[in-house]
């Protein structure tokens, strides 16, 4: 079997640790330590990577709006299709979880560069993280710190990616972790 590619989305320095915007970074650490897989920075394809022989983790070290260049990289060299891209969504309220495949970027610079260089056709787990009040805080919000840590969101996203490691059964995944916020 083809390895699976799974890219989580965020920035690389340790200020943007516990932001919003880096919950794909959060998650792909859930993921590898629950897989016994440790990241490596590999300057080849700008990016921590931890790898097995049917699973590649990627998080991109070229910040957020230019994180294309990672999964092209990785893509290219190891001959990837299938790419799964862990990501934060505004769109969706706090703790929210939802998966798709291919579709818009929303407005995401991350995707709108995934997009760019790769094509759009990739699976999504969409984190959600709510909204700010105004659309004129948006940058801030996202590189702002979640208020408690999102212990629950992680473990659901991750519990996922672990049953879509092994099934690859996406209509599985979709049907079985999506989770909905009670409003």
């Amino acid at each position: 079997m083809q390895p699976l590619l799974i890219v989580g989305l965020g920035n690389p320095e340790r200020q943007y640790l516990n932001n919003r915007h880096n919950i794909g970074f959060m998650v792909l650490d859930a993921l590898a330590s629950n897989l016994s897989l440790t990241f490596k920075e590999d300057k080849n394809f700008k990016s921590y990577v931890a790898k097995n022989s049917e699973l590649i983790l990627c998080k991109p070290t070229t910040y957020m709006n230019l994180s294309g260049e990672a999964v092209l990289a990785l893509k290219n060299y190891f001959r990837i299709e299938d790419v799964f891209v862990v990501h934060d969504d505004l769109d969706l309220p706090l703790g929210e979880l939802k998966f798709k495949k291919g579709g818009g970027n929303g407005g995401h610079n991350g995707l709108k560069s995934i997009d760019k260089l790769c094509g759009s056709e990739y699976y999504r787990a969409r984190c959600g993280i709510g909204r700010p009040e105004s659309k004129e805080l948006v940058a801030s919000y996202v590189l702002g710190d979640f208020p408690t840590h999102p212990s629950d969101l992680i473990t659901s996203c991750t519990q996922a990616l672990e049953t879509f490691i092994s099934s690859r059964d996406f209509s599985l995944l979709q049907n079985q972790y999506t989770h909905k916020v009670k409003q």
